[in-house]
């Protein structure tokens, strides 16, 4: 079961994610909304996700560039 997925500490960031638990051997997908409003550049950002399956958090990242 995916626990929590942390936004990175930006407001522009706001992942979603199942809720319900995952069978072992299943997969969920994680969706992430990136808001580049008043930004430029290149950008490079990290969630961390956390499960009931022990371990240490797993992290995601992506990154692009914004065109304005």
């Amino acid at each position: 079961m995916i626990v929590s997925v942390s936004n990175g500490g930006c407001g522009c960031t706001t992942p979603s994610y199942p809720k319900e638990p995952i069978a072992p051997g299943k997969s969920g997908k994680i969706t992430i909304h990136f808001d580049p409003t008043g930004r430029q550049g290149e950008f490079k950002r990290k969630v961390k996700v956390t499960t009931n399956a022990g371990g240490k958090r797993q992290s995601l990242t992506f990154s692009g560039v914004i065109i304005p």
